[in-house]
């Protein structure tokens, strides 16, 4: 079980010749070793990994790293748009909205930033048609953070273009698997379950990673970001007016919890790109 695990691990490593070896210097190390040890040896194989291949995306520059994760974290809240806007989809407006959306994904996906940008800013007016006119509706806001995103990502002069981490075959795959349920028949209730494990549960998994490449990291204060830009504006002057009652507002809380996220988003992308540079 132990070597399946490892060699599963061994993956992560990006040159199929140091894999092997890996593999024999992991084994040797964790002979002697319990559950804890063997636990901790696949922890570094990982790690090991992640870290060679970011190196190996960014050439160890910064500001490679700060710009894939972007588009990588966009990549994130387009497929959360997708699914949303396939459920909430009303007339023309609509199915111009996912038809744009969807070629945003794939733009994005095959490294072709500008269109992605292009196509995603396109797919903001039909969106806000589509939602009665409400610009604090989350499909738009997903759509016009993605773009800042893509804009942010496009300003970094060194950026490999070599595509997100993941490939088209992959985010074509996952955005499949995301929208499938709803299409099938979960609707609404399919496209939030995507939201939160989109914007929510893979984020806090990418902010793990990130300690060993920064895109991660970066790509989930992106997708945490996202949450901020939908909230009606009203609803935090309402809640500020309420800090004089005994109980803190509900959403001043979540307001705190994800700006604290964020944060920790940001300095575990800053080290880890530092550590990738001084290698």
């Amino acid at each position: 079980m132990y070597d399946c695990l490892l060699g599963m691990t061994a993956r992560a490593v990006p040159e199929g010749a140091w894999r092997s070896e890996v593999v024999d210097v992991a084994r040797w190390s964790s002979a002697r070793e319990g559950r804890v040890g063997r636990a901790q040896e696949l922890a570094g194989v990982a790690v090991f990994g992640l870290r060679l291949r970011a190196v190996e995306a960014t050439a160890a520059r910064p500001a490679a790293a700060w710009a894939q994760g972007a588009a990588l974290g966009s990549m994130l809240l387009l497929v959360t748009a997708l699914a949303a806007q396939l459920a909430e989809a009303d007339g023309a407006a609509g199915v111009v909205a996912v038809l744009a959306v969807a070629a945003a994904l794939m733009a994005t996906a095959t490294s072709r930033t500008a269109v992605g940008a292009v196509l995603a800013t396109l797919a903001v007016p039909p969106a806000i048609i589509d939602a009665n006119g409400d610009p604090w509706n989350p499909i738009v806001a997903a759509l016009v953070l993605c773009v800042l995103s893509l804009m942010a990502s496009m300003a970094a002069r060194h950026q490999r273009q070599n595509g997100v981490p993941g490939g088209p075959r992959a985010w074509a795959a996952v955005a499949l698997a995301a929208c499938g349920p709803v299409v099938i028949g979960g609707g609404a209730a399919a496209a939030g379950v995507v939201a939160v494990v989109a914007t929510l549960v893979v984020p806090a998994g990418l902010v793990v990673a990130g300690g060993a490449d920064a895109r991660l990291a970066v790509a989930a204060a992106v997708a945490w970001s996202w949450r901020f830009l939908a909230i009606d504006p009203t609803d935090v002057l309402d809640a500020l007016a309420a800090l004089r009652s005994v109980e803190l507002p509900s959403l001043l809380v979540r307001l705190i919890a994800m700006a604290w996220g964020v944060g920790v988003a940001m300095v575990v992308a800053h080290r880890s790109a530092r550590r990738a540079a001084a290698l």
